[in-house]
């Protein structure tokens, strides 16, 4: 069973690949994912201490390392439960509210459904972050398939259905800065302002982020057999698989 530790990477960008784009872009745009899932409702232990250590270390008032040094965040967007539970911390500790543009789990919906809403809702987000957040700093923490995703955006050639491609985040230079996929493991994230690459907050010492990291793949994998038992019974329904979703494939909401 493979632990997951680390399932977010940040990318800070500076705005407005154009002279055009720079009168109504926001100055600035942080980028990051959700932590580690404990259901497809909620974070695991490691992903609320991941929240916290974020809060204190890079997003909240008065972190250590802080990204808005001289200034502060003026908004934070999220998508789903799980982006909510992580950027919520850091939002409180400067009384700024969460905008969500929701997508939650429902019994019952295709994974095919879910991936048009948050295709849908990724859309109507950045539309508001494009025109209403001029000049101003913007926290979007999302869902990572609709960061970037390469298959996912070759499932819908017609469509822009990624901030990679919404926010024109392939043009950011040097090309290699935004991923054609956002990954899942890596324990860097990017502040393309500073150019320069910081490590991750570890809110936990190593013994105890793999003891609960197995405590989290424990839940995860019983879970899994609590909804398999689920689907026999289909006069019941099951719960939500926390599978990521896919265009073709179940799952909910990252």
């Amino acid at each position: 069973m493979v632990r997951r530790l680390a399932l977010f990477l940040l990318l800070v960008i500076a705005a407005a690949a154009t002279a055009h784009d720079a009168l109504a872009n926001p100055a600035r745009i942080i980028i990051l994912r959700h932590g580690e899932k404990g259901d497809a409702y909620r974070l695991c232990d490691v992903g609320v201490q991941r929240s916290l250590a974020l809060a204190g270390r890079y997003l909240g008032r008065g972190a250590e390392a802080s990204l808005f040094a001289g200034g502060e965040p003026d908004a934070f967007f999220v998508i789903t439960l799980h982006t909510l539970e992580l950027a919520s911390p850091a939002a409180t500790t400067w009384r700024k509210p969460l905008i969500m543009y929701s997508v939650l789990p429902r019994r019952g919906q295709s994974a095919a459904d879910t991936t048009r809403a948050l295709n849908e809702r990724t859309r109507e987000a950045t539309a508001d972050v494009l025109s209403k957040w001029s000049g101003k700093t913007v926290v979007m923490v999302w869902e990572h398939h609709h960061i970037a995703d390469a298959a996912l955006e070759a499932s819908f050639p017609d469509q822009k259905v990624t901030l990679r491609q919404l926010l024109n985040l392939d043009a950011v230079e040097p090309k290699t800065t935004v991923p054609k996929t956002w990954p899942g493991d890596l324990r860097l994230f990017l502040d393309r302002r500073l150019q320069r690459r910081i490590a991750p907050p570890r809110p936990l010492r190593d013994d105890q982020a793999d003891l609960r990291g197995a405590l989290c793949a424990a839940a995860v994998e019983r879970l899994g057999r609590d909804e398999r038992a689920a689907e026999r019974l289909p006069e019941l329904g099951g719960p939500a698989n926390s599978a990521p979703p896919s265009p073709g494939g179940g799952g909910s909401p990252a």
